[in-house]
């Protein structure tokens, strides 16, 4: 079964297998007592972006309810940032534009890891 909850530092080093270089406020997605997946807001120095990274058996609950409340409730964050959240959609993901979209960010720019989009203010 598939829950989903906040993230605690030790969810993210045992899905990333080493702590994260960023301040992240998550997420995390727990199947059969694994982290498969993360969705939330990582800043680094003056940045901060909306990000989600998962495993392949997180694939099929995508768009499902369990993962969708996850995604809403990190969103959250991005409306209360008292600073500019941008999202990066990558390449290798073919959905990620559309569903980016769909959660209000709007097209700022392409760049070298794909294109960056901001949350309006």
């Amino acid at each position: 079964m598939l829950q989903t909850r906040i993230a605690t530092a030790a969810d993210v080093t045992a899905y990333y297998g080493h702590p994260s270089h960023e301040t992240l406020k998550a997420y995390v997605a727990i199947l059969g007592g694994e982290c498969v997946g993360l969705v939330g807001i990582a800043r680094a120095g003056a940045n901060t972006r909306f990000f989600s990274d998962f495993k392949p058996e997180l694939r099929p609950y995508i768009g499902g309810p369990s993962v969708m409340r996850a995604v809403l409730r990190a969103l959250k964050w991005v409306q209360e940032s008292k600073v500019p959240v941008i999202t990066i959609a990558t390449p290798d993901e073919p959905n990620a534009e559309v569903i980016i979209r769909k959660l209000g960010f709007v097209h700022y720019a392409p760049s070298e890891h794909g294109e960056v989009y901001v949350w309006p203010r």
